[in-house]
């Protein structure tokens, strides 16, 4: 499977929370070595401070320097700074980049060199994760990880959510994004913005959407009156099998055809010419 990165938003974030994160841990260790520093040089100088006192006999002050020297040495150096753990946000970002990964890594597996994977297709109504451009036509992704028991009703989505150790921490937690849009909503919005587009260029396809769950525990339970193609977890997917009876006969003009549209959308929303 060939591949096309036009963004990579959900790397790019996480690259960017990493990169504040060094950033704050290299300046608080600048300032530690400051401080180690400032104090060496303290120290240097009241030790020339005593021996100038010595040859001139000044006791008093000499004693007063002493003490100082003596407070300087006692006095513990500064914690050395520890870098700042991920932020909650930064964790969802980390694993949303891993959903993905592994999700392309599935697909990678299945779909031969005919195939163009997408990644990072943006318009008006936001992202699609993975657009798959091939002879069964164009598929969008919207991918999802997390670790829990998934529940839906036409375009509500819940989750009965679990922690690493496999302890039930929340129940029935809608499953929206920022704008509170759930997958399907994410994903239909976003491709019927392409969809239209294509129609107008003369390209008469539809676009099915599929919600992937690309955590190894998502369990998928309850699904009522489905608005997307397919919802799936990682274990269940296999695009040949799901599309051989869909396929449109696309060759390989028709797929490049495709891709170049696709392109040329997704440049119009994002300032690219």
């Amino acid at each position: 499977m060939k591949t096309i990165t036009l963004s990579d938003h959900t790397n790019d974030k996480l690259r960017a929370y990493e990169e504040h994160r060094e950033h704050l841990y290299q300046d608080s260790i600048n300032k530690h070595n400051n401080k180690i520093r400032e104090k060496l040089n303290r120290r240097k100088e009241i030790t020339g401070n005593i021996s100038k006192d010595l040859r001139s006999y000044k006791i008093l002050s000499g004693f007063g320097n002493l003490v100082r020297l003596t407070f300087n040495i006692l006095t513990p150096n500064p914690a050395k700074p520890v870098k700042l753990q991920p932020s909650n946000t930064e964790i969802i970002w980390a694993s949303g980049n891993k959903g993905e990964n592994r999700a392309f890594e599935v697909l990678n597996k299945q779909l031969s060199e005919e195939w163009t994977a997408i990644k990072g297709y943006r318009n008006a109504k936001g992202e699609i994760d993975l657009l798959t451009v091939g002879p069964y036509g164009i598929i969008a992704m919207e991918i999802k990880y997390i670790n829990g028991t998934i529940y839906c009703d036409g375009d509500k989505w819940w989750k009965d959510k679990f922690d690493r150790y496999g302890n039930l921490v929340e129940t029935l937690a809608p499953i929206t994004d920022k704008k509170g849009r759930t997958p399907s909503m994410q994903v239909n919005e976003a491709a019927d913005i392409l969809e239209r587009y294509l129609k107008k260029n003369s390209i008469n396809t539809r676009i099915y959407r599929m919600v992937i769950f690309s955590h190894k525990l998502s369990k998928i339970k309850e699904i009522k009156n489905k608005t997307v193609d397919y919802i799936l977890n990682i274990q269940s997917i296999d695009i040949n099998k799901l599309f051989f009876q869909k396929s449109t006969g696309f060759n390989k003009i028709d797929i490049e055809k495709l891709i170049y549209f696709i392109k040329t959308n997704h440049n119009f929303y994002n300032n690219k010419h």
